[in-house]
């Protein structure tokens, strides 16, 4: 009874030990993916962000275009043309800042295309596991043919 509680443990611990190293695995490409994620975020909410200003520099930049014409076929010039200047230099801001965000965005662009990289790590495993299970299985062939696991140099 004694032969199966140890092959019973034996067998269990080699399934914690596998469960074990999966977790790790699992573990370490969250780790590498997590860059990633906070890149792609980044970039996401730099070209939203340069999108939004671009849209509201055009909309800024129709509206010079309008208070520009007003001041041609208006009979005070001087206000008028001081408006439409004021607004195409705060629509020229607008466009200087979303083409930094856009560049901010694009220096993102080399973290996404990295691969997560964990294939070492699994084949190490599969081959510990494999070790494992010919040492168990060297182990339980010499329990059945009655020598003693400690007489195997199985190392």
């Amino acid at each position: 009874m004694s032969q199966t509680q140890d092959l019973k443990s034996q067998v269990s611990t080699l399934v914690d030990a596998v469960k074990a190293l999966a977790l790790g695995w699992k573990d370490k490409a969250i780790a590498q993916a997590k860059p990633k994620a906070k890149s792609a975020g980044i970039l996401a909410g730099s070209f939203g962000a340069a999108g939004m200003l671009a849209v509201k520099s055009v909309s800024l930049l129709v509206l010079a275009a309008a208070a520009g014409f007003g001041a041609l076929y208006s009979a005070a010039m001087n206000p008028w043309a001081a408006t439409a200047l004021g607004l195409v230099t705060v629509a020229v801001i607008l466009l200087v800042l979303a083409g930094i965000l856009a560049l901010v965005g694009r220096a993102q662009l080399p973290e996404l295309t990295k691969k997560v990289d964990i294939g070492d790590d699994v084949k190490q495993g599969a081959e510990t596991v494999k070790v494992g299970i010919e040492k168990g299985r060297a182990e339980v062939e010499a329990e059945l043919e009655g020598v003693h696991p400690a007489e195997l140099d199985l190392r």
